[in-house]
Parts: C-alpha cells; structure tokens; sequence
C-alpha cells in the first residue's frame, strides 16, 4: 500500500512542475529497440579446465532473464492533461547466449563439453505515463507499467546436442522508465527512455530431450523440501534499460 501511495505521489509532484505539453494529439502509438544490462545474477554452474584432475581455470556463470536486446511497443491514451493511460508489450532476448565451456586435459587430448543458455521474455504491461514540457522543445515524462513476463529458457549441452527446457511460470515485475520526447513534426516525434526492470523467476523443474525430441528423463521437480533436488531457483530478471524509438500520434 505504501508503494502504491508513494508511486502516486511521485506522478503527482510531476504533474505540478509540468508545463504545457506539445502534443495536442489523444491517441500515440510507440515502439523502441534498445538493450537491458543485467543486475545481478543467479550462479547456475561453474565451468573448469582441468589437467588431469586438478583445476586450472574456473568461470562462473550467472544468469539473469532480464538482460539482452529489448523490444517494446504499445499505446498511450490521454486521460487528462499530462496524464496517459500506457498499454504495451515488450519483448527481450540475451543475445549472445552465454557458453559454459568445460575442458579437460587428458595426457596429449583436450575433451570439451558445454552448456549453452539461451532465455526470452513477452511481456504484457498497463501502466500510467505522465509528461512535462522542458524549455519549450522538448517533452519529458517518467511512467510505470506493472507487466506479467512469461519466460522461455533453455540450455544446449555440447556435444551431445540434448536440449533442457526449464519450466518457469509466468511472473509478474515492474517497468518504470523516464524518458525525453524531441519533436520531428507535428505529428511524429523522436523517443530516448532510461529506466529499470524490476523482476524475478521461478523455476519449477527442467525436462531434459534428445536430439530428436524425445524425452531423455521424466521431468524433473524443484522443491524446496527435497535436499537431492536443491531448492527451487530463483532467477533475477532486474535490469537497467536504455531504449530509442519513436511515438506518433494518430488523432
């Protein structure tokens, strides 16, 4: 309750300092290409190069769903002077993938496995968007958008080529973004947006398929009371966004 205040606060003191907005249209449309750097991570393995049996380099790797390209796109709606009711979806990939290279040393042979994790992300979010004109050029605004995530992960093992899905069930996160409005023409304008996304992801279980798609295992379940399995994991999907696009009116 205490955040919903403060979130409703902050759009207001906004609000006051806003002067009058150039945008005389009811109805945009938006759509921005842009990247999220991951912040902080969850530790899923560590990659050795051993000689014989002793290690002699390690690279741990972390995973974090809310990092990579991102892709947004979406509706805003006037309401009331300065304030817009926002509707979008957004979409993210951790591109490149992360490779976790395992080598082993054996007498005059090198033997090399890995891992490779991909992850993406849909997200559906509602939100509210409120605008200040700055220095009678440009427009400023700052929004919020609770969003559900449905999360698509998977990891490749080399050489075998076997594929492990991970069950994680749709969460629901925060995209809070503030962002600078430069005007192309009367009806078209230029977008930069800063912001965070605020997430995290359950993992439930994995199921572990062939090459050829069967099944190589009964699927496995993560519970937090079963020592042999481990507890369920936790990903992190924060992320620090920069985003550019545009935003047209329509009427």
């Amino acid at each position: 309750m205490h955040t919903k205040l403060n979130v409703v606060a902050l759009l207001m003191v906004f609000n006051v300092f806003a002067g009058n907005t150039s945008e005389k249209d009811n109805l945009f449309v938006h759509a921005a290409l842009g990247y999220g750097i991951g912040i902080g991570g969850y530790l899923t393995e560590t990659a050795l190069t051993l000689n014989g049996t002793t290690i002699i380099a390690s690279k741990d790797i972390f995973l974090n769903y809310g990092a990579g390209l991102k892709f947004n796109a979406g509706v805003d709606y006037k309401l009331f002077d300065h304030f817009y009711a926002v509707a979008a979806i957004d979409y993210s990939n951790h591109l490149p993938s992360q490779l976790a290279e395992n080598q082993a040393i054996i007498g005059n042979a090198t033997v090399s496995t890995s891992h490779q994790y991909e992850n993406w992300q849909l997200g559906i979010g509602v939100g509210i968007l409120s605008s200040a004109r700055v220095f009678d050029l440009l427009d400023v605004y700052i929004s919020l958008s609770p969003t559900l995530f449905f999360t698509s992960a998977t990891s490749t093992q080399n050489p075998r080529k076997n594929i492990i899905k991970y069950d994680t069930p749709a969460s629901l996160g925060l995209i809070s973004l503030c962002g600078v409005v430069y005007p192309l023409s009367d009806f078209a304008s230029l977008v930069l947006e800063l912001g965070a996304q605020t997430q995290r992801v359950n993992q439930n279980g994995y199921t572990e398929y062939e090459s050829n798609g069967t099944e190589a295992n009964a699927p496995m379940v993560f519970e937090n009371n079963n020592v042999s399995m481990g507890s369920r994991p936790n990903i992190p999907a924060n992320a620090f966004l920069i985003r550019i696009g545009a935003r047209i009116g329509i009427f």
